[in-house]
């Protein structure tokens, strides 16, 4: 659910990183290939500040991928929106 992702260090999230080192260390474009085997749901608003970098990140995930690009932005009224398919896959791929 509006996952927040970032496809290179920037200083001034100073909050999501403590530096290049740690941006490096925890990379999840990096990381992608490692989710193959694994089932996967992505959504997030069209009006994200992060869509641009979502769509990046959704496209080079191996395999299916659930979940798309609906209106809305990162906040609450969108989450509601979108909540009963999260926990609908949640459910479906904890079972």
């Amino acid at each position: 659910m509006s996952p927040a992702v970032w496809d290179h260090y920037d200083p001034r999230q100073d909050t999501a990183f403590d530096g290049p080192e740690d941006f490096a260390a925890h990379d999840v474009f990096a990381l992608r290939p490692r989710l193959a085997a694994l089932p996967k749901r992505i959504d997030c608003g069209t009006g994200d500040e992060l869509a641009a970098t979502v769509r990046h990140y959704r496209a080079g995930l191996p395999g299916e991928i659930e979940g798309g690009f609906q209106p809305g932005g990162h906040d609450y009224g969108y989450w509601r929106t979108i909540l009963p398919g999260v926990v609908s896959f949640l459910g479906y791929n904890l079972a």
